[in-house]
């Protein structure tokens, strides 16, 4: 199974996401430890606990202030 399928089946991916060819490719590229991971996490961290500590909207700095990028919420 594709990462892509993987994770539309865990629910972090909509059925009807609409990739372009790099962006799949950057999914494709994980490997299925880093897919089990997010899987993992996903199952463990309610949407309340996301929420409430992840927020979504502006992006917060990353550690020691420097810019942070924002992907679903989370910055990294």
């Amino acid at each position: 199974m594709s990462n892509v399928a993987t994770l539309q089946n865990a629910g972090l991916i909509p059925a009807n996401a609409n990739f372009s060819a790099s962006d799949t490719q950057i999914i494709e590229s994980l490997s299925q430890e880093e897919v089990n991971a997010l899987v993992s996490i996903s199952q463990k961290l309610t949407p309340d606990f996301v929420a409430r500590n992840f927020g979504g909207g502006v992006a917060r700095p990353a550690a020691g202030g420097a810019p942070g990028r924002q992907t679903l919420g989370i910055v990294f």
